[in-house]
This record gives structure tokens, sequence and C-alpha cells, in this order.
């Protein structure tokens, strides 16, 4: 079995650091500031908290976007199918099964894929109509909440209820406020989910 390091570094164990990296490959920093993109003659609160012009929103969006794809591909490819990818290792973490009490893990992963769930309506709003597909269908093909697990209501009403949700209605919205993005073999399994 996978080892569960991040419970062994809270319980003081050894542990060797991983080879893996999420970092992107060739980047010297894996910081890059927003106050880099304003005039430099400016004095900090000017930086801070003036209006944005609109070169600098698409400067702004499109490190955002930049900034999601890094984590959503990074969680494709390490973590899935577990909740979350674990950034320190750069591997899946799904519940503290080493230590049952650990809330603070245990109260929000289930062992449900939590993050691609997270992620479905996001995919959408960033214009991907291929991947929110293709996660829609890995969803309905790999996630099942028939599971011993003691779950936080509001994470669970949040995240996966509204996400589920939000995907089921973007995908049959007669208004199709994103463009028509149903599939023909799509049988409102989402909502069947939540």
């Amino acid at each position: 079995p996978k080892s569960n390091s991040w419970s062994q570094r809270i319980q003081g164990q050894k542990y060797e650091e991983s080879t893996t990296s999420c970092s992107k490959v060739g980047e010297e920093s894996s910081k890059r500031s927003y106050l880099s993109l304003f005039d430099g003659n400016k004095d900090e609160y000017v930086q801070k908290y003036s209006s944005f012009p609109d070169t600098l929103k698409l400067k702004m969006k499109g490190m955002a976007k930049e900034m999601f794809y890094f984590g959503y591909e990074n969680y494709m490819k390490y973590a899935f199918p577990e909740d979350e990818l674990n950034p320190i290792d750069c591997e899946g973490r799904g519940p503290d099964v080493l230590n049952p009490s650990n809330i603070n893990i245990n109260d929000v992963l289930g062992n449900y894929s939590l993050t691609l769930i997270d992620t479905l309506d996001t995919l959408l709003v960033l214009g991907n109509v291929t991947e929110f597909h293709r996660a829609v269908r890995l969803v309905i093909e790999t996630v099942s909440f028939d599971k011993d697990s003691t779950v936080q209501v509001f994470e669970a009403n949040i995240r996966i209820l509204g996400s589920l949700i939000s995907a089921h209605i973007l995908l049959t919205d007669p208004k199709h406020p994103f463009g028509q993005v149903g599939f023909k073999d799509y049988d409102n399994e989402l909502l069947h989910l939540a």
C-alpha cells in the first residue's frame, strides 16, 4: 500500500523527499507576483489598491487560468482518483486512514475524487468543453458515494452537491448559457449522484 507520508510527518516519523515534482519543467520560480504587472514607478499602496486597466485584467485572467490548469493537470496526473493533490509530495491524498482522529483531513476528504467533482463547472466557465465532458464522464464512471465515510456536511454541500447539481444544470439548461454543452449519452447521472 501507498505510504501516508503526510500522516507520518505529523506524527514525527522519518520520511523521504518525493522524487516527483509538481513544478513546471524549466520554470525558475514557482511564484510570480501580480505586482510585477504594475508600473514599477508607483508606490506599494497604489500598486495594490489602484484600479486594473483592461490590459492588466487580461493578463490577470490569463494567470488565473494558468494557475487553475497547473493545479488541475497535476491533480489528474499525480492524484486522481484520490480526493486531492498533496502538493508537498506531489501525490494523491484521501482520508487519513492511519489516523482517524485527524479531523483536518478526514472532515473534508471522503475518498470520492473531490477535486475532480469540485472542478466540473470551472472547466466549463473557462471554456474547455472537451475537458468538461471528459471530467463528467470520469465522475459518472468512477465516483461512488457508497462508502463508510464520515463527511463534513458544509463541505459536502458546497463542494459535492453544488458541483454535481451545477454541472447537471449546465449540461441540461435549455437556455445554453455556455453554448450547447450537453452530450447525447448523458442521462441525468450527475443529478442521481447528488
